[in-house]
């Protein structure tokens, strides 16, 4: 993985840091991170990203950006590199303004497509005090510091509170920002939906999870005796627990990097993974999360994929399964089954 540009303009600084800090540290986390720095914390919302912090010695939390274990006032620093989803920044930034101490310091990094001059406008009304602003290559550095007086909240669409979604008219899914597609039901998982299998599987793994859309369904379809979810992700976590509690689902979910720590094999995998626009399309992410699959998948089972149409998923799937076959194929999205 290379390392995001908007990301290595905050690493000296952070490495620098010796007063109290917190590293906010999101979808950007991978390679190139810096040796610990004791004054500093991080907290991030990708259990696979705090897991390496922590193994590399960091003092790492992972939480759905959840700010409560630093009191108002006792922080010199918070570094962020800007998130894809507005209400994520605006909640950071929003944290930003209750956790620093006066003279405290937000560094926010960021492409200008990225809206980086933007929250950093927000971010000095927030805060109420004086804003630098660097342009380095294609990179952007903002340092906003915090006044004595702090402005008026940003809007960060009530960003910790689940709200639902409502599918049919009938069914409610509870979500919330900080998920890919939180506000809808993803066509993509609809399609896979459409095509589930006749038979009642006794076991099913659903690898990146989200709010738990295809655990639900398959739960309610499909009637098996337990469905296991997953997902790094912990906005993720939090919503496909409230949806299984809500629908009665008997299972588990975990916070797990593509299944990892999962034990055991299912008659049915389902995954809908992070392939969409605004995602990328990563070779090495289609091989971890097709072979994770594979290791969940029993013998006489399957596993069924949802992929943007464009995705080759075939050419990694013949690494791993003996049988392919495409179920659907709607010109945007393309359902297929895997067999071992």
């Amino acid at each position: 993985m290379n390392q995001d540009g908007a990301l290595a303009l905050l690493l000296p600084l952070i490495h620098a840091q010796r007063a109290p800090a917190l590293w906010v540290l999101g979808e950007h986390g991978g390679a190139g991170m810096p040796a610990p720095n004791a004054a500093v914390a991080v907290l991030s919302n990708r259990v696979d990203v705090s897991d390496e912090m922590r193994a590399a010695g960091w003092a790492a939390q992972f939480s759905d950006f959840d700010f409560a274990p630093w009191p108002a006032g006792s922080l010199e620093a918070i570094f962020f590199r800007v998130a894809k989803e507005k209400p994520v920044v605006h909640h950071v930034i929003n944290a930003a303004a209750e956790r620093l101490a006066p003279g405290g310091r937000l560094l926010l990094s960021g492409a200008k497509q990225q809206g980086i001059k933007t929250y950093a406008k927000h971010a000095a009304e927030r805060l109420g005090g004086a804003l630098e602003f660097r342009k380095m290559g294609h990179q952007y550095l903002a340092v906003v510091q915090r006044g004595a007086a702090v402005g008026a909240a940003l809007d960060d669409r009530d960003y910790p509170r689940l709200r639902p979604v409502i599918e049919d008219g009938t069914l409610r899914y509870l979500t919330k920002p900080g998920l890919y597609g939180w506000d809808k039901v993803d066509a993509g998982s609809a399609l896979l939906v459409a095509h589930l299998p006749d038979c009642a599987p006794q076991r099913v793994c659903d690898l990146g999870c989200g709010y738990g859309y295809l655990s639900v369904q398959a739960w309610l379809k499909l009637q098996p005796q337990q469905v296991v979810a997953s997902d790094n992700n912990a906005a993720a976590v939090l919503a496909c627990c409230a949806n299984f509690a809500a629908h009665g689902v008997a299972g588990e979910v975990c916070a797990a990097d593509c299944g990892t720590g999962i034990e055991g094999v299912f008659d049915l995998v389902l995954c809908n993974p992070p392939f969409h626009q605004g995602f990328g399309v990563e070779y090495d992410l289609t091989e971890r999360f097709v072979a994770a699959a594979r290791r969940l998948t029993a013998q006489g089972g399957q596993a069924l994929f949802v992929t943007n149409a464009f995705l080759p998923i075939e050419k990694v799937a013949r690494r791993h399964y003996a049988r392919i076959t495409t179920l659907a194929d709607d010109g945007r999205f393309r359902v297929t089954q895997l067999m071992p």
